[in-house]
């Protein structure tokens, strides 16, 4: 998996998070998350292929994919389906000294399975 997405300071160019070149913004992909319009993922056009199976992490706050994912199950019985977004309300790049961020999805869940809906 690429690391975790760091602030784009430059309003032209950015390196792509898998393979470190530089590149334009128009190389990246712009999308909708379905929570999230606009949301950018900083792999070029070269790599996003590589992980277009993954699950995506999305800051709602800067709206980038903070992280992506192997699809699998976790030990709550959170389903992580392949090539779905899942969203946090923030990440570290835009509140610094954030040290936890859960996903808005899986509090949900987790409600929902407290309350026997699931």
């Amino acid at each position: 998996m690429p690391p975790i997405t760091e602030v784009i300071t430059s309003t032209t160019h950015s390196p792509c998070v898998a393979c470190g070149r530089q590149k334009h913004l128009t190389d990246f992909n712009i999308y909708n998350s379905g929570v999230v319009n606009n949301v950018m993922e900083p792999l070029c056009k070269l790599c996003i292929g590589t992980y277009k199976e993954c699950s995506k992490v999305v800051c709602c706050k800067c709206k980038m994919v903070m992280g992506w994912l192997d699809p699998h199950k976790d030990n709550d019985g959170f389903v992580f389906e392949k090539n779905h977004s899942y969203h946090i309300q923030a990440c570290p790049n835009c509140t610094p000294g954030l040290l936890k961020a859960d996903l808005i999805e899986k509090i949900i869940y987790l409600q929902r399975k407290q309350k026997g809906l699931i």
